[in-house]
């Protein structure tokens, strides 16, 4: 009878120690680096070692982050998503501080795997979400602002449509030089988004507290009135203290960067 030798040949294309290999990636990101070099080791894993690999690279992310709290230009970001039929991991992405003067953004978002057909369905939707994630963050600041702030007239309040319709056109006007077609796709993808839970397996650079800060440049405009809107929000309840967690840096790392 022949020998089963797919077990061994598995073995062989495993690496050692995932410890180790999230080590050399995070070394190398915070270092400038790209990635590039181990691109091929992680797009030859099979499902089951990707997600071991991605629960050590998400500690390994995690430890660096609580090493350099008081350094947040070392800082990283971390994503990995998954595809939602398989529950297999499709993508997984490393985001550092852009040292250069970019027009766009303000930390790079390193792609560390290639999962094909499906890898650029991720990517494209990142896209989308770049033109539409700043105007989602303005409509959020909008809702706190309104739903929780203790001198608002109630008569006087916007309904829920009525916000998200000022919200989305805000987003529209921002593009208008974008046809109907790519308008519309912006919209379906602002609702999307607006509509479901943010995710629990991820670091989003873009919420209001990050130590990364946003991935994106905002527009100033959309920036400005953000970071208002939370402002007087937090003077209305009364948040005259700085919370817990924005007094002692390593809790704020931990709730955030915490392997989920």
């Amino acid at each position: 009878m022949p020998t089963d030798n797919s077990n061994e040949a598995t073995a062989q294309k495993m690496p050692q120690n995932f410890d180790a290999l999230s080590g050399k990636i995070v070394e190398d990101i915070s270092s400038g680096g790209s990635g590039s070099a181990f691109r091929d080791e992680l797009n030859n894993m099979n499902p089951q070692q990707l997600l071991e690999f991605n629960r050590s690279l998400s500690n390994a992310v995690f430890q660096h982050n609580l090493e350099h709290f008081r350094t947040p230009e070392q800082m990283l970001g971390y994503e990995a998503q998954l595809d939602a039929k398989t529950g297999q991991i499709r993508d997984i992405d490393v985001l550092a501080r852009n040292n250069t003067n970019d027009a766009v953004r303000n930390l790079n978002r390193i792609d560390l795997l290639d999962s094909g057909k499906i890898g650029e369905e991720i990517d494209q939707k990142q896209e989308l979400d770049f033109q539409t994630n700043p105007y989602e963050d303005l409509h959020r600041s909008r809702e706190h602002l309104q739903r929780l702030s203790k001198d608002s007239d109630e008569a006087g309040k916007e309904s829920q449509e009525a916000l998200r319709e000022r919200s989305i056109a805000d987003m529209r006007d921002a593009n208008r030089d974008a046809d109907e077609n790519k308008l519309r796709q912006l919209e379906d993808n602002m609702n999307e988004n607006l509509g479901i839970k943010p995710k629990q397996n991820t670091t989003r650079a873009d919420d209001l507290n990050s130590p990364l800060g946003r991935e994106y440049k905002y527009p100033q405009a959309v920036e400005e009135e953000i970071d208002n809107n939370y402002r007087h929000f937090r003077q209305a309840d009364g948040m005259r203290e700085p919370r817990y967690e924005q007094r002692n840096p390593e809790m704020q790392l931990y709730n955030e960067f915490k392997p989920r």
